[in-house]
């Protein structure tokens, strides 16, 4: 499976693959009725990792105690907060997209739906390879078990709905953007540390949810039974993902509270990068000229 391969990709042994994949596997079908969707053995929870980790209580009584603590700046406010106040700007961009707005009412021309999903699933491969990067390099068990769940998630659920719609057909040429994007994220995760990779990735989760949640949300209003993007909307508006995403920042806060003034800076800029680039992301459909029905 590519849960297999994404495992031995990374660390080189087949039976560890194996075995972590049978447990991934087993957990997510395990987790499977959470999601109220289906019958028999499906669907795959691609989550449940994230959603068990954030519900144990060490791992929750640890982000506790750094929230007493004081988080990021020493004022007694998560670090990453101040990078969602500072990210505001780019995220009302995002929003007003011609290409996210058609994805919501769904009016989106799906040749442009198409293409982003065709070059999302690329950078998909390199966001995996980046997770995997960051498993290697965690300061802890629950990062480091969060991280690697996370790069065989990303390969066996995310993609599974790229698959789905896009079939067996040739991958066009990486964009400029997709390219710029894997190539920042690889550097970010693989040379910069474990805090400013951790904060480089979070864009991917947190706008991805905030974007899931919030066009998801419309979307029920009007009726989402109709809706011809409701798979997409729904797998990042589902809780767990939600849960995935809070995990992450409380990793991202773990190293801010840690880390000097110049990392943070560094963790700050490389943030920023990133949501600027999933802006790019976006609006690339758009800019193709596939846009709106």
């Amino acid at each position: 499976s590519s849960a297999v391969a994404t495992v031995v990709a990374r660390t080189g042994d087949w039976a560890q693959g194996i075995d972590t994949a049978r447990q991934w596997l087993r957990g997510a079908l395990r987790a499977a009725d959470t999601l109220h969707v289906g019958h028999g053995n499906g669907p795959v929870h691609h989550f449940h990792h994230v959603q068990d980790l954030v519900t144990d209580p060490t791992f929750l009584a640890g982000a506790c105690a750094e929230d007493a603590a004081g988080l990021g700046s020493g004022q007694g406010r998560p670090f990453t907060d101040e990078l969602w106040d500072e990210s505001a700007p780019v995220r009302e961009r995002i929003a007003a997209l011609p290409f996210v707005v058609a994805l919501g009412d769904g009016t989106l021309d799906r040749e442009a739906f198409e293409f982003y999903l065709d070059q999302d699933m690329q950078y998909l491969e390199f966001y995996s390879r980046a997770l995997a990067l960051l498993a290697a390099s965690a300061p802890d068990e629950d990062s480091r078990e969060l991280f690697a769940s996370a790069s065989a998630a990303v390969v066996t659920g995310e993609s599974a709905l790229h698959r789905a719609r896009l079939g067996d057909r040739k991958p066009l040429p990486p964009s400029e953007t997709t390219s710029a994007y894997a190539d920042f994220l690889l550097a970010r995760t693989g040379q910069d540390g474990f805090a400013v990779g951790a904060a480089a990735v979070l864009p991917c989760y947190w706008l991805y949810a905030h974007v899931g949640s919030e066009l998801s949300a419309r979307a029920r209003a009007a009726g989402l039974d109709g809706h011809p993007y409701a798979d997409w909307l729904q797998t990042y508006a589902d809780p767990a993902f939600q849960a995935a995403t809070e995990a992450v920042r409380e990793i991202v806060d773990r190293a801010a509270s840690s880390a000097d003034p110049a990392t943070r800076e560094a963790m700050r800029r490389a943030y920023l990068r990133a949501c600027r680039l999933e802006l790019a992301f976006f609006d690339q459909s758009a800019q193709r000229g596939g846009q709106g029905a």
